[in-house]
């Protein structure tokens, strides 16, 4: 009896909210509640229509502002990580700046290979250092 229950009222949301999805702006309850014209029903139609219009624009413009910002990040990041690399090259001799780069190729985190979901998910690959467990 609680599950029949649970299920007609789970549909009858679910018929509200498409109800609420499908109404437009003025709605039918709204135009009768306040007599409103068909001059003035035109009107917030196209108001809402040139609303909704400016507000995707917005977003688009908002997206494409947080996408150049994360080029410009990366950009960042790799004019500092060349910038740091000349100033150890500059402070190093020539055998020196080569065992560096060696040393950063070997122990690079970058490098390792991304842990993926599903077959590799808990499996370490065969170069990657075990590491101790506490206890």
């Amino acid at each position: 009896m609680v599950f029949v229950a649970m299920v007609a009222m789970g549909t009858y949301a679910q018929a509200k909210n498409l109800q609420c999805r499908q109404k437009g702006f003025p709605s039918e309850e709204m135009i009768k509640a306040l007599n409103l014209s068909q001059d003035q029903v035109a009107k917030l139609k196209s108001a809402d229509a040139d609303f909704k219009a400016k507000k995707k624009e917005e977003m688009q413009k908002i997206k494409q502002e947080e996408k150049a910002r994360k080029i410009n990040r990366k950009d960042a990041r790799l004019n500092d990580k060349r910038e740091r690399l000349n100033i150890i090259k500059k402070n190093l001799s020539s055998q020196q700046y080569v065992s560096f780069l060696e040393f950063e190729f070997i122990h690079s985190k970058n490098d390792r290979p991304m842990m993926k979901r599903g077959k590799m998910m808990g499996k370490r690959p065969m170069n990657h250092p075990q590491k101790r467990i506490r206890r």
